[in-house]
């Protein structure tokens, strides 16, 4: 659950290249964020949300390949 102060960043720590589309509540639902990346080691990337997240949600992480390296995320 998202505290009731919304969500403004998606960071995450990826490697490869590809992108991480955030969904929420299905795999086809809503895109809250999407990142994009071309790297050949464990790198810090983030984003800011379109439009901040509160209250419950399940979360979904969609990749456009099947390599990439995704070691951690978060929501800020």
């Amino acid at each position: 659950m998202f505290s009731e102060e919304s969500s403004q960043y998606f960071a995450a720590t990826v490697c490869e290249s590809g992108c991480i589309e955030v969904r929420l509540d299905a795999p086809d639902g809503k895109c809250a964020a999407a990142i994009e990346f071309d790297c050949d080691a464990p790198t810090g990337v983030y984003t800011a949300l379109p439009e901040g997240i509160s209250g419950a949600h399940d979360v979904y992480f969609v990749f456009s390949e099947s390599d990439i390296g995704f070691y951690d995320w978060q929501f800020l």
